[in-house]
């Protein structure tokens, strides 16, 4: 995935992003390439987000500060509406995420949602970034 850091000088950003693990990609079992698929509230299609598409890791660390956009994941968690933002998910549901949840989501076939910053894998409040941590535990 894109590894760089964004910056609004660089004109290339937005309100909410889609989920490019939703497209119709041959030859990658990561991809989705399908609606109808089982616990499609799971799924994120668009989320509010600082760049128009991300296809977060489960290994990508959460920001130190709120506005860090060092990874994927990072551009959806951000506190748009009081410590979460909000989702379309492949069921066509849209509802609000808990900034800590976006570790739990099937964003991919082959996302880990038990993954290290989740309290599946381990992940303890003190473990997040000084902002994040009196936010809800998923």
């Amino acid at each position: 995935g894109w590894g760089g850091t964004w910056t609004p000088e660089e004109g290339v950003f937005g309100s909410y992003g889609f989920n490019r693990f939703i497209l119709n990609k041959e030859g990658d079992e990561a991809y989705w390439r399908k609606t109808g698929v089982k616990e499609g509230e799971q799924v994120p299609v668009f989320v509010d987000c600082q760049y128009v598409a991300l296809n977060p890791s489960s290994k990508d660390s959460p920001p130190q500060y709120d506005g860090d956009r060092s990874n994927q994941m990072q551009f959806a968690c951000m506190e748009r509406h009081i410590q979460g933002i909000n989702g379309l998910f492949l069921d066509f549901s849209v509802r609000k995420i808990g900034l800590k949840e976006l570790w739990t989501l099937r964003w991919s076939r082959t996302f880990d949602t038990t993954d290290t910053y989740t309290t599946a894998g381990g992940m303890q409040p003190e473990d997040w970034p000084q902002w994040m941590r009196s936010f809800k535990d998923y």
